[in-house]
């Protein structure tokens, strides 16, 4: 628990950067010695997150630094039942990563591509010995994720890799 405790405490540097990066961004580009006011249109994304492994939901941020770069953040709560009765109560997971935006189509829609860390807190747990692998129950893992944007709503996935399970989010920007 104690070196669980260290690396988050070791990971707050990335975050407050990305959040610092994200501040300083909406707004100034540096051209030819003076400022300029970089637009960037919908610049904040709200979204809401399932997970049909533990039927969890949750609900996560984004926000553009640059017009194709930005960071998300996304927090989910959920149980896993098994068959046979087994089960995982209070599966907690907090996310933060990138993004990295494609070339927007000529409907106007636009596709993006995601990446990070998530860190998994688990609660009461009841199964047979053999049945769950015990390395599911580290708590670091990485994700994967894609979706697409149009008209301020968008879809999108994320597949955390370390632990084989699913994330679908509803998302809508402003």
């Amino acid at each position: 628990m104690k070196k669980n405790i260290k690396t988050l405490f070791q990971a707050l540097p990335f975050v407050a950067a990305s959040l610092t990066l994200s501040q300083k961004a909406d707004g100034q580009a540096i051209k030819k010695d003076h400022k300029v006011k970089m637009e960037i249109e919908n610049p904040n994304t709200a979204y809401l997150t399932f997970q049909p492994g533990d039927m969890g939901i949750g609900f996560g941020y984004s926000r553009k630094i640059t017009p194709q770069l930005g960071t998300y953040a996304f927090a989910s709560r959920g149980n896993y039942k098994f068959n046979g009765g087994s089960y995982i109560k209070d599966h907690n997971a907090f996310g933060l990563g990138g993004l990295v935006r494609l070339r927007e189509n000529g409907d106007g829609s636009q596709g993006f591509l995601s990446g990070g860390v998530s860190y998994h807190t688990y609660g009461e747990k009841f199964y047979k010995p053999g049945e769950l692998n015990e390395d599911a129950f580290n708590p670091f893992s990485m994700d994967l994720g894609a979706g697409v944007e149009w008209n301020h709503w968008g879809v999108g996935i994320n597949f955390d890799i370390t632990k084989s399970q699913g994330q679908i989010n509803l998302r809508h920007s402003f």
